[in-house]
């Protein structure tokens, strides 16, 4: 039986001089990474491990002190929407989110929702991250997002047993079987929405439960019609008798109903257009079987969305597609990267 894939990423081996922008150009596909100006001129170092478990990622990371942003144009640029829970084994951390803000202690675990703006600034560290897709995890907590920036109370059974599930999951990661994934993400999943609502009193006050809800089964809902070309508000409104503008009200995390049509459209056609499988198909083939309509319209929605044009992510061949460094070590052909970029498609 087949090991779970895994990677690891280090500035070992990389001279002095480029070991941050190295690592930084490595980090950008989920933060842009930034060292204080005032920092101890000791040299830069850092060290990632991942595992890749069926639908899930876990990651052990270290380095020293810096500041981890995400901010309107990372979000817009990188198309991550997923949700992380962290915890940290080693150091702490400052997170900064609107007019919220949270001390990160050793030990603590904290949930970030990728797709909203945030500055941490961290001391030496070593976390260990733990990467949903948004689907996934809103399937056993619709409202996950709420939890964003916030530390899970320390002293809560749930919290202490997430936290030792967490650890022992890295600790065996390297024996895991890939038969053996299906049943252990499902144990992570559950676990990890109980200890999320047993915490739920450290919440803002929330009257909207039912309009969540009913926002993942429109999600649902979109992608498995997102192929249909007439799939529009109208559509989605009669198969919910909703008026449009309570669509539009259910809706607004969205960032509007057609933006995120277009968007899981774009994420479909770039999958196929990387997949060795249909390598058979034209980009008009493509472009059509996820319901697009017009090729000039896609083509500038496409190359403003992934900064290529289709026809170029095509023919690169798979390998080019990635952004590894030539210190990623893995079994899998991808680093840490690609799998987070692969997640959200």
């Amino acid at each position: 039986m087949s090991t779970i894939p895994r990677t690891h990423f280090t500035t070992d081996g990389i001279s002095p001089k480029d070991r941050f922008d190295v690592f930084r150009d490595s980090m950008s596909v989920i933060f842009d990474v930034e060292l204080e100006k005032t920092r101890d001129p000791q040299p830069f170092k850092a060290e990632v491990e991942a595992y890749m478990l069926d639908q899930l990622m876990i990651a052990r990371t270290s380095s020293i002190k810096a500041s981890y942003i995400r901010n309107p144009l990372t979000i817009r640029r990188d198309g991550i929407d997923m949700i992380m829970v962290q915890l940290y084994i080693k150091g702490e951390e400052d997170f900064r989110h609107e007019n919220q803000s949270s001390h990160v202690k050793t030990g603590d675990l904290v949930v970030y929702d990728l797709n909203k703006e945030v500055v941490n600034s961290t001391s030496d560290f070593t976390n260990l991250s733990v990467v949903f897709p948004r689907e996934l995890i809103e399937s056993y907590i619709p409202a996950v997002s709420r939890w964003h920036s916030r530390v899970l109370p320390r002293d809560r059974p749930l919290t202490k047993l997430l936290k030792a599930h967490i650890l022992s999951l890295y600790e065996i990661a390297p024996a895991i079987t890939t038969e053996s994934c299906a049943g252990i993400q499902r144990a992570l999943l559950e676990l990890t929405s109980s200890a999320l609502q047993h915490s739920s009193d450290i919440l803002p006050a929330y009257k909207n439960s039912v309009t969540s809800s009913l926002l993942l089964e429109i999600k649902k809902w979109i992608n498995s019609h997102l192929a249909d070309p007439s799939l529009s508000a109208d559509s989605i409104g009669l198969a919910f008798s909703l008026s449009r503008a309570q669509l539009y009200r259910v809706t607004e995390p969205l960032g509007g109903i057609m933006n995120h049509i277009r968007e899981q459209r774009l994420k479909k056609t770039y999958s196929d257009l990387r997949d060795p499988a249909l390598i058979h198909l034209t980009v008009s083939d493509v472009l059509y079987r996820w319901g697009f309509n017009d090729p000039n319209t896609f083509t500038r929605s496409f190359k403003k969305r992934f900064s290529m044009l289709p026809k170029d992510v095509k023919n690169l061949p798979h390998a080019q597609l990635s952004e590894n460094s030539s210190n990623h070590s893995n079994s899998s052909g991808d680093g840490y990267d690609d799998w987070l970029r692969s997640l959200s498609l």
